[in-house]
């Protein structure tokens, strides 16, 4: 639990520096360390909750390319052309009920 200049406790992963700055640390799905920073602390916070969140069920990889990019882009090189619509219809189905066929 780290500390502010004060000695109050601040939570999990997250200090005070010497020029009054937080600073928030966690190590993502992809075992990397992710360091925030900012000199409020209730949004400080919140990016971080919602950094967590991301990493845990968001749908972006580690390069940076969504999941329906890729999704998208699977289709188009190893499946049309290659299956009947119906079938490409129904993978979309079942991806995604909502999206719209290509």
């Amino acid at each position: 639990m780290g500390k502010d200049l004060k000695g109050k406790e601040l939570g999990k992963g997250i200090t005070q520096r010497k020029d009054g700055t937080y600073m928030a640390r966690y190590v993502d799905k992809y075992r990397k360390r992710r360091t925030f920073y900012d000199k409020n602390l209730k949004m400080l916070k919140i990016k971080l909750e919602k950094e967590k969140y991301n990493s845990k069920y968001g749908t972006t990889l580690e390069n940076g390319v969504t999941l329906q990019e890729w999704f998208d882009e699977f289709i188009i090189l190893y499946k049309k052309g290659r299956v009947k619509n119906t079938t490409v219809y129904r993978i979309y189905q079942t991806f995604s009920p909502c999206k719209k066929i290509i």
